[in-house]
């Protein structure tokens, strides 16, 4: 997900069509993408009216930086422990 399309959905809810607009690409594009982010549990959708509406789920997104950074803090201890080998 690029930032700017998290900070998009940090926004208040949005439409599918309104999310395309701010990136100038097609709603089945958007819609599209948004499944895929819904599916890993990344955005939540809830229907208001005849919209999907699209929120970021934070918590989701807090919870695989922290992974990530655990992840690079490994990878700078073992990148250290391999040029004292060598």
């Amino acid at each position: 997900m690029r930032p700017a399309a998290a900070q998009d959905l940090n926004r208040p809810p949005g439409s599918a069509g309104a999310i395309a607009e701010a990136f100038h690409l097609s709603k089945p594009t958007i819609s599209h993408h948004l499944k895929v982010l819904a599916e890993a549990g990344l955005v939540r959708s809830e229907r208001r009216g005849t919209s999907l509406v699209y929120t970021l789920q934070s918590n989701a997104i807090e919870e695989i930086a922290e992974r990530l950074m655990e992840l690079a803090s490994g990878l700078d201890g073992s990148k250290h422990r391999t040029k004292a080998r060598g």
